[in-house]
Formats: structure tokens, sequence, C-alpha cells
């Protein structure tokens, strides 16, 4: 019974690490074609459906595709996984390559923000990339502090704040505006 048990979790251990190599893989695939705000989050602990979410944004429709398709490249010509699945490719705001145990999803900014997967799975630990994807570093997601996500997440500025000051200064730049107006008038009088 030790032995099976003992098989069990060896076994559970290598297979974790596989699907981190996938995510790695992806990630780095992501980051070699230009991807940004790139970011692997650890869900095994999470979820029994899969063990990965790999995150990147794309800038524009061709650069989505493009990822998307190294990506396969990588994962299914290189390291003989198999893609189970793929959604969002002819909309290209929003592609998931589903290889079971890692999802990939690439996403285009705006789409990235309503959707905020970061956030719904805040208490996700992020996988840090820094070291293996060094030479990408610009390109990845900073690291969450020692806090726990939520609270990661929740020290951002308020946007409300944010928005009622730049209402202010929209405000300030339209007088001055309004006065540089009238200056120009009264010069052109003159």
């Amino acid at each position: 019974m030790a032995n099976a048990t003992m098989s069990k979790r060896v076994s559970q251990e290598s297979r974790i690490q596989r699907c981190l190599e996938l995510a790695l893989a992806a990630a780095r695939t992501a980051a070699e074609n230009r991807g940004c705000d790139i970011a692997i989050l650890d869900m095994h602990g999470h979820t029994a459906l899969f063990d990965y979410f790999v995150i990147a944004t794309g800038a524009s429709r061709r650069q989505l595709h493009a990822v998307s398709e190294e990506i396969d490249h990588k994962l299914e010509d290189e390291l003989k996984d198999k893609r189970m699945g793929i959604e969002g490719y002819d909309e290209s705001k929003w592609i998931v390559l589903d290889y079971g145990s890692v999802v990939i999803h690439l996403f285009d900014e705006d789409t990235r923000k309503f959707y905020g997967l970061e956030a719904l799975w805040g208490d996700a630990p992020l996988v840090d990339l820094r070291e293996s994807l060094r030479e990408f570093e610009s390109q990845l997601l900073p690291m969450r502090n020692a806090a726990p996500a939520s609270e990661a997440i929740e020290t951002d500025a308020d946007p409300a704040e944010s928005n009622e000051t730049s209402a202010e200064e929209s405000q300030v730049d339209a007088d001055d505006g309004a006065g540089e107006a009238a200056a120009d008038e009264t010069a052109t009088d003159v």
C-alpha cells in the first residue's frame, strides 16, 4: 500500500512538472513573439481541471494569430503534446488554447482588462518567470508582493479618484485653453 501511495505521489509530481514545462514553453514562445504582460498562474491548488494558466497580451489580430500558431508549433511539434481545443481564433480578441492541464489565454489589451483573469483567480500564485525568461523581463507581468494576491490587487488606486482628478485637470485645461483663445483674439484686435 505504501508503494502505491509513493508511486502515485511521484506520478503526480512528474505530471505537474511536465505541465510547468509546457506552461514555461508557452510563455517563452509568447515572449519571443513580442507578447507582453506575460504571466503564469499556478492553478493546481485551486481547481482539478487544469494546473496552469498562461496569460499574454498581443497588440494586434495578426500578432495574436502568430503567437497562437507558434505556441501550437512549440507544444505539439517540439514537446509532443496535443491541443484539445481552440476558441476565439477568428475573433482574435481572446484566443484560448486548451492543452488539458495547461490553458493559454491570449488577449488583446482591452479584452484582458475587461475579463481580468488575474483578479478573478487572485488567490492563485504567479509562477516567477524572472529567472527562466530573464531576457524578456520587460514583457513579463510584474510579480506581486509577498501580500496575498487579493490584497495586492485591492491596493491599486481607486478608479473613481483618478476619474475625479482627470475631470478636474480637464476642466483646468479647458479653462486655460479658453483664456489663451481670448488672449489671442485680443492680440489680433490690436
